[in-house]
């Protein structure tokens, strides 16, 4: 993948987790309820390895902070193990009958 093309994902995605605090499928609204995996870290590494930009590393890194915080509450197993997911409501099922 083009450095250029991880750039633009990069202020997407970031921009996404700072918003929602996580990477949703999409932007609308249904696909708000589940997530991507947490790929977003390695698009990090891989942007500042090229820039080496360190203030923007601090940035990303408090968002990346974000997006953990959800992993560890929102999709954190009985045992430990982190897993993907809905957050599905009763009424989003119902509406999607």
């Amino acid at each position: 993948m083009g450095i250029q093309v991880l750039v633009y994902f990069r202020l997407k995605l970031l921009n996404k987790v700072e918003r929602f605090g996580y990477m949703g499928n999409s932007n609308r609204m249904w696909h708000l309820k589940t997530s991507q995996p947490p790929f977003l870290s390695e698009i990090v590494k891989e942007v500042y390895q090229h820039y080496n930009d360190k203030e923007w590393l601090g940035k990303a890194y408090k968002t990346l902070q974000k997006e953990y915080k959800f992993w560890m509450t929102k999709r954190k197993t009985e045992i430990g193990l982190n897993q993907y997911g809905c957050m599905l409501e009763e009424k989003d099922v119902e509406s999607s009958s």
